[in-house]
Parts: structure tokens; sequence; C-alpha cells
């Protein structure tokens, strides 16, 4: 199993992942992914920071 970029929102096991989050597939799972250009990889895994996140103190 192998960590993948998402590109482009992805439908996987029920679930909706959209772009620049990581899934984990089998190399079967991400041929057809790779394929269309909706993933790309493997890359190292990765967790996108929270978006509208703010790093300001009070």
């Amino acid at each position: 199993m192998n960590t993948y970029r998402i590109l482009t929102p992805v439908e996987h096991d029920g679930k909706r992942f959209e772009p620049g989050y990581t899934i984990d597939l089998e190399d079967a799972q991400a041929a057809p992914l790779l394929a269309l250009a909706a993933i790309e990889g493997p890359v190292a895994a990765v967790v996108p920071a929270e978006a509208g996140k703010s790093s300001k103190s009070a």
C-alpha cells in the first residue's frame, strides 16, 4: 500500500477526498486514478494544515 496526493475530488470507500489531501491505496486501486491524473505519487504521507486556522495570538 502506498500514499498518494489527491489532485481532483475523489470518492473512495464511500468518502470524498478533496485536492491536497493524501490517501492510502493498493496499486490496483491507484492505477486508474493515476491514469486519470486524479492522484499523484506515491508520496510521503503528509497531513495538510487545517483550513482557516489562525496562528495569531491574543
